[in-house]
């Protein structure tokens, strides 16, 4: 397991004066990096160039409510029996396993685990609140956690140009200069625009969509390769790289310069590594963790009838900042509620901000309720063969949040769940009386 020092602060400074030049064997020491790591890693590990991460696009456009309608947000509440029957329907026939949990204001409303985490052949492990998975493109949520307060702590705004920040040997291709913080964190950079798929996250990707540019800084376009250069500013911006390293190989560090990618990909992977434990998971009451799979952690499967022994989808650091993180339903619930409201990460109008302009969240599926807001990240990484994790984050009106992992596709044909989960959510939002007495009548009925 890694093991967290303190984090590694660079000075504070303005957007165009980076951090002045050190020595990359320094850097690399203090991450505890070795030469032969240097030398040893993958740019992209087989684990990853073979696997792949789809998103889920919501059927049709969600209706914007008025502000004159929230005010009549208290007269509903959700039906939280309703709800947990409409999910379970909604997975129970289809995938291997899952669990669920429902948290206001800390306070758990609804937790369910279905199923298993392993089949018979990897051992018959049932799910549990406590069972890890890779919660694929999740990960960009806890990306932008730390994104906005390394910003705010380098007094950097998002409409500042990420230029400056970028290693000075990548070739830059049209409109670079102007490529801002938020272009990335919301997804319209334009970066690998021809790629006509979420795309790769690699270090080589990364400089390869530097060099091509955009043309396009506006639309929408979700592209993996916007939060794993998260991690490469993230580095520079807190001093654990920085951009002038390596322009030429007439340098004391020549024998290093024919490795300078593996160099830079290395540092970036573990100032991001050691940046999210130190300042989202520790204030979180989360433990220390690296990218590798923990053991207990669910194996993914076709269907609920896999036979088949389970996927061990490996270690993602190479697409870091995209993906990679291992979490349990009640660890991620912990982490959402710390930067929602807790002010141990950030301040609560700051993270409602991000929020708001649709940062680490899939904007599709913002939508309005009749209870409040509703905003939802989901993750689905899966083999060629077509064993899926699934993750769901819902942030709720009314201090709720809500997660649900699994470890297979969904009902055919539309093998995502995320929009018929939020679909149940607004389904389940009644007035409150009638969330009351249908709770009671559930009661009674339960106690005849």
């Amino acid at each position: 397991m890694f093991k967290v020092g303190r984090t590694i602060q660079g000075h504070k400074m303005n957007q165009g004066a980076p951090q002045e030049a050190r020595s990359p064997l320094e850097l690399l020491r203090r991450f505890q990096l070795t030469l032969d790591d240097v030398h040893s890693h993958a740019i992209i590990a087989p684990q990853v160039r073979d696997s792949h991460v789809a998103i889920e696009a919501p059927a049709s456009e969600y209706l914007r409510r008025s502000r004159f309608s929230r005010i009549f947000s208290f007269l509903y509440a959700l039906n939280v029996e309703k709800f947990e029957k409409t999910v379970h329907d909604l997975l129970k026939s289809c995938v291997m396993g899952y669990a669920l949990e429902l948290r206001s204001g800390g306070d758990i409303l609804l937790s369910k685990q279905y199923n298993y985490s392993k089949n018979y052949n990897d051992g018959l492990l049932g799910w549990d609140a406590d069972t890890p998975l890779h919660v694929a493109s999740v990960s960009k949520l806890i990306t932008a956690m730390a994104m906005t307060q390394l910003l705010r702590d380098h007094r950097i705004a998002l409409d500042d140009k990420i230029a400056p920040w970028l290693p000075q040997y990548w070739p830059r291709g049209i409109n670079v200069q102007n490529l801002a913080f938020r272009h990335l964190l919301t997804h319209t950079s334009g970066l690998l625009a021809p790629v006509k798929a979420p795309g790769p996250m690699d270090f080589q990707s990364m400089k390869d969509a530097i060099a091509l540019g955009t043309t396009d800084l506006t639309t929408r376009d979700y592209k993996n390769v916007n939060y794993s250069l998260c991690r490469v500013l993230l580095a520079t911006i807190n001093g654990d790289a920085y951009p002038s390293m390596f322009i030429t190989a007439d340098s004391m560090f020549a024998p290093l310069f024919a490795v300078r990618d593996s160099v830079w990909d290395t540092l970036s992977i573990r100032s991001y590594l050691q940046y999210v434990n130190d300042n989202i998971f520790t204030p979180s009451g989360l433990p220390a963790r690296d990218f590798n799979r923990p053991d207990e952690a669910a194996l993914a499967y076709l269907a609920i009838y896999d036979n088949s022994p389970g996927w061990n989808s490996g270690d993602k650091q190479s697409g870091s900042g995209a993906i990679g993180w291992h979490l349990t339903v009640r660890e991620l619930l912990r982490v959402m509620a710390t930067y929602r409201r807790r002010g141990k990460i950030v301040g609560a109008w700051r993270a409602q901000k991000m929020l708001d302009d649709g940062i680490g969240v899939d904007f599709g599926f913002t939508r309005d309720t009749r209870l409040g807001r509703l905003y939802a990240k989901g993750g689905f990484w899966g083999s060629k063969e077509g064993r899926i994790e699934q993750t769901n984050a819902f942030f709720l009106p009314g201090r709720m949040e809500l997660v649900v992992l699994a470890n297979s596709p969904g009902c055919m044909p539309d093998t995502a769940f995320m929009g018929k989960v939020s679909d149940a959510v607004d389904r389940s939002i009644e007035p409150w009386i009638v969330s009351l007495t249908s709770t009671l009548l559930g009661k009674l009925g339960a106690g005849a």
